[in-house]
């Protein structure tokens, strides 16, 4: 004998924690559907079909409550057996699935501060029933935070959300990040000795704007105390159009070293991978040892300074050995080394030239006194005078025993192609400094 069962199918929708008694109801695709059987006797079995006529079990469906995320549209239904009983059935509910909406903001982009990019791809939306309508967050920056590919002004780095919601209320989402490679509005990178040349490569958000360049020269050897003081580092400062990505080499003097006679301050050098100078700030000259006579400062023109008869450097090159180099035990000062040439050697005592590394003279060999060492950027030997200063062309060594008062070592030369400059002599003690402002 048949048993007949009058089933309700009810269809609970979780996600939007509604409840209905329809045959049929709209989910988005992944939303959770549950289909519930009132209190029934027998065993169930839950199945499925895509057209009413074929029907397949739902494996491990045996519950009166049977969820589950449908990925398409479908009948179900609910098999219920009681013992021998034939086999009876609950009502067909439909579940329509909507397609999946896809949001697409677009691949990861990198730009700089200030540039405007567009957002989102194209489309920016696709499948779910359209039309669509965009949420973008947050809308800080954008040109329209509700269409499908705003315009945005980029402030700093962030993530975008792009929200699409299509005509039946189902949405996707997706993000993009845009990102400024963490160069900010401005930037400050500052230089001071290391004894190499180091390099710096422009920002890319640096391009097409001012760098602004500022050098000062090192100081000359001389004591710690007394009139006969090394020459101070000139400073100089200018702007310069640059494009990202540009790469310049930056050397930064160091001060004369200190001996029986006190070497020549180090030229501070950036120049362009073409070896073409930006801006040189010449390093002052070293004192001289006996009489309390000081180094000469550097100089604001691109020819080193003259010493006596011994002529500083010009057009890039190297100052000359001092003169006389006649009386008196010892060497006269060496010539401080440019950016192209070396200074006039006292054997080995001359600047060595920023292209060929840059180094500061040493001692020369042979002098029944030791001279102090010139300072890396070209600085001259010191010798019984002072070595001359490195820089764009070497200062003059000072001249030996008999000469005063032209014992101090001459001032390096100083170059600056930037524009808005500012220039002076004889400011900087100690070591030399670049900073480099974008």
């Amino acid at each position: 004998m048949k048993k007949i069962f009058s089933i309700i199918a009810f269809l609970l929708v979780l996600s939007g924690s509604w409840q209905v008694a329809s045959a049929q109801t709209s989910v988005c695709w992944g939303e959770k559907v549950c289909l519930t059987l009132p209190a029934v006797r027998g065993d169930i079995q839950w199945q499925w079909s895509t057209d009413s006529t074929t029907w397949t079990n739902s494996a491990g469906a045996t519950q009166d409550t049977f969820c589950l995320i449908p990925t398409q549209s479908a009948w179900y239904r609910a098999a219920i057996t009681e013992g021998s009983c034939d086999t009876v059935w609950s009502d067909v509910s439909y579940v329509w699935v909507d397609s999946l909406v896809i949001a697409d903001a677009g691949a990861d982009q990198a730009s700089c501060f200030g540039n405007t990019v567009t957002l989102g791809g194209s489309p920016a939306a696709w499948g779910g029933t359209s039309p669509y309508t965009y949420l973008w967050s947050p809308g800080t920056g954008l040109s329209d935070s509700t269409v499908a590919n705003p315009d945005l002004t980029l402030s700093g780095s962030g993530w975008y959300v792009l929200t699409v919601t299509d005509s039946i209320g189902c949405s996707g989402m997706d993000t993009v990040m845009v990102d400024t490679n963490g160069i900010g509005t401005s930037g400050t990178m500052t230089f001071t000795y290391t004894g190499k040349i180091d390099t710096f490569i422009v920002p890319p958000c640096a391009g097409g704007g001012m760098v602004t360049i500022e050098a000062w020269g090192a100081e000359g050897g001389g004591p710690t105390a007394g009139t006969n003081q090394g020459g101070k580092g000139a400073y100089l400062k200018g702007d310069f159009a640059l494009s990202g990505g540009d790469t310049l080499l930056i050397l930064v003097g160091q001060k004369g070293q200190v001996n029986y006679g006190y070497g020549g301050g180090g030229g501070s050098f950036v120049v362009g991978l073409d070896t073409i100078p930006l801006i040189i700030a010449g390093g002052g000259g070293g004192a001289e040892h006996n009489n309390s006579i000081p180094g000469h400062d550097a100089v604001l023109t691109p020819a080193g300074q003259t010493i006596n008869a011994a002529n500083g450097g010009a057009n890039g090159l190297g100052g000359d050995l001092g003169n006389p180099n006649s009386s008196g035990c010892g060497w006269p000062g060496s010539g401080g080394g440019g950016l192209l040439g070396n200074g006039g050697v006292s054997n080995d005592g001359g600047g060595f030239a920023f292209i060929n590394g840059g180094a500061g003279g040493t001692d020369p060999s042979g002098n029944c006194v030791v001279g102090g060492s010139g300072g890396f950027g070209g600085g001259g030997a010191g010798g019984n005078a002072g070595g001359g200063g490195g820089g764009y062309s070497g200062g003059a060594g000072g001249a030996n025993i008999g000469v005063v008062p032209d014992r101090g070592g001459g001032g390096g030369g100083s170059i600056n192609n930037g524009t808005n400059q500012t220039n002076t002599a004889g400011v900087q003690a100690g070591n030399g400094q670049i900073i480099i402002t974008w």
